[in-house]
């Protein structure tokens, strides 16, 4: 199984009221990103080939597949499932400047990791449960809710 979503979303505020400007991503390092739970039990990594990370004009988008072996690993599924877990909280070495009292990203050098968390969640990024054989983008809402009752039906089985 795998979960897809944003780490970090351009020009919107994170659950922190931090902006990360359009640009800042250029550049950036993104090869040993981890993504871990809330508990930092690891779940995937770049260098392990289960998470891939890229930069589009939204922001930073990841996926990251997710092990039916692990315990908490499928506990991470259901939270995402039952919409308990919506959003992230990403780790990253960064240049920043305020604005009005607001903190502005302006640069991201290295992205060290993302933690889906049940502790993040909100309007800043949604994560979507997905199906190995397709990909978050390829699906529409509808496709995605018959795939979310599909995927809930299989949960239930285990």
């Amino acid at each position: 199984m795998k979960a897809s979503g944003y780490a970090i979303l351009y020009d919107v505020a994170d659950s922190e009221g931090t902006i990360y400007e359009k640009g800042c991503l250029d550049n950036v390092d993104l090869s040993s990103v981890k993504v871990t739970d809330g508990k930092n039990n690891p779940i995937s990594t770049v260098e392990a080939e289960s998470l891939s990370v890229e930069v589009d004009d939204k922001g930073l988008k990841f996926t990251t597949f997710l092990s039916n072996g692990l315990t908490y690993s499928r506990d991470v599924l259901e939270n995402i499932r039952v919409g308990n877990t919506l959003g992230v909280e990403v780790f990253a070495d960064t240049e920043t400047v305020i604005r009005a009292g607001i903190k502005y990203v302006t640069r991201v050098v290295k992205v060290r990791g993302i933690i889906i968390t049940s502790a993040a969640n909100g309007k800043y990024s949604s994560i979507k449960l997905i199906d190995d054989s397709k990909g978050l983008s390829e699906m529409t809402d509808d496709e995605y809710a018959s795939e979310r009752e599909r995927l809930k039906l299989e949960l239930e089985l285990m």
